[in-house]
């Protein structure tokens, strides 16, 4: 049975790589986002620098680099941008699986229905097809965590080359998304972990230790809180802070946090129900809402049952959350796709827990589990299909692409067979 369910995975793996080829031939995808980014790679090729509609862009510089790189290369055509996000889906699928397996145990084969799941969410599938930052910056994220796990469990000198690794990786995944400043915390985390593991016996405690290298600990307290000042100050030069604090200001902070609440909770039952939240089934929005509430308490229970062994990925998870719930944005799925293979993952391991401990309801369990997946697959399916429509439909596009700010620019182009 277990290799039959082997093989089942492997295959849909096989197929779903295979929907994403076809979905390479795509007239160029554009969001909101995605022009500024296009824009900042003209300007800065043009020896212009950063510079978007005459004025220096809040966009980190990161993404804008990359396209830039692939046009001097020849390759930013709509292709070549999908060819790249692809590029980094690999590295984050390889490193993701590399990271479940080792942060949460899993079995390899448990680790790529995950990883299969993330493939197969709507959210991942359109924004794998638009000129965005989102999927550069997960592969970074994935390896940086993947090297904090490494430094975490291995011996000797070589976790210290992971560890500078890591770091090495922090300001560069924040120079594609800022969101990136939750990687530090991770980052010292992991360093208190090495030097427990370092200085004491297995036998003694993390607390015990702490107790032990108090005079330790107090100055890596005084780098954490530098840091932390660093960062915040970096924060509040960004528009992003100016544009959260205006709101508050205006609408009040308890109305801004209560909608900034409703926001996340759409967005979480949208992700875990694989039903799209964004200009698809607008008449879901309620009852994806409701779904968002039981989802948010269970990754909140999740991540309590994980205090007393804190591992760096939870840490970074648990300040990405945290940091979400006081993002003032409409709501958006692509906010939780650098943690959905980590909630995901925590969700399978949870699954595999509650049923050797609760052995008597481990069939009702495997049928809830089953079914989930099932319908999650089914959506999924939908999505690709929805997707392959779009990408072969010519000179309509510009009438089925759901993003209506551009649509006189695609008729424009199409006219023109640009």
């Amino acid at each position: 049975m277990e290799t039959t369910k082997q093989r089942v995975i492997w295959v849909g793996l096989v197929l779903v790589a295979v929907a994403y080829l076809v979905q390479l031939p795509t007239p160029l995808r554009v969001n909101t986002d995605g022009n500024v980014y296009l824009e900042l790679a003209a300007s800065f090729n043009d020896g212009h620098g950063f510079i978007w509609h005459k004025h220096k862009s809040h966009f980190p510089a990161g993404y804008p680099i990359v396209v830039a790189a692939l046009e001097r290369l020849g390759l930013a055509s709509s292709a070549g941008l999908v060819a790249w996000n692809y590029l980094m889906i690999a590295i984050a699928f390889v490193s993701g699986m590399s990271l479940l397996q080792r942060w949460l145990n899993l079995s390899r084969s448990t680790a790529v229905l995950v990883l299969l799941m993330y493939l197969l969410s709507w959210a991942t599938i359109r924004y794998a097809l638009i000129s965005g930052s989102e999927m550069t910056y997960i592969a970074l994220s994935f390896l940086c965590l993947q090297c904090l796990v490494a430094a975490e469990t291995s011996q000797g000198n070589s976790r210290w080359i992971w560890w500078i690794l890591a770091v090495i990786l922090v300001p560069i995944s924040m120079s594609v998304r800022l969101v990136g400043v939750v990687l530090p915390p991770a980052v010292l985390w992991a360093l208190i972990v090495m030097c427990w593991r370092r200085r004491s016996a297995p036998q003694i405690t993390l607390a015990d230790w702490a107790r032990r290298y108090r005079g330790m600990l107090i100055l890596l307290g005084i780098l954490c809180a530098i840091t932390v000042a660093v960062l915040a100050w970096a924060v509040t030069r960004t528009s992003y802070f100016r544009e959260d604090v205006s709101l508050m200001l205006k609408h009040g902070v308890r109305q801004e946090l209560i909608f900034t609440f409703k926001q996340r909770f759409l967005e979480l039952g949208s992700m875990l129900s694989n039903i799209p939240s964004k200009n698809v089934l607008l008449s879901l929005h309620r009852p994806l809402r409701y779904a968002g509430v039981p989802c948010l308490a269970m990754v909140f229970l999740i991540l309590l049952r994980r205090i007393r062994s804190l591992t760096s990925v939870d840490v970074y998870l648990i300040a990405y959350v945290c940091l979400l719930m006081v993002w003032p944005y409409d709501a958006d799925v692509r906010f939780w796709l650098p943690v959905q293979v980590l909630l995901f993952g925590l969700i399978a391991r949870e699954l595999i827990d509650l049923t050797a401990r609760l052995p008597d309801i481990a069939r009702s369990i495997a049928i809830a589990s089953n079914v989930w997946i099932g319908i999650f697959v089914i959506l999924g399916a939908a999505s690709f299909a929805w997707n392959t429509r779009l990408t072969y439909s010519g000179a309509r596009f510009s009438e089925h692409w759901d993003v209506s700010y551009f649509r006189d620019t695609y008729r424009a182009a199409s006219r023109n067979r640009l």
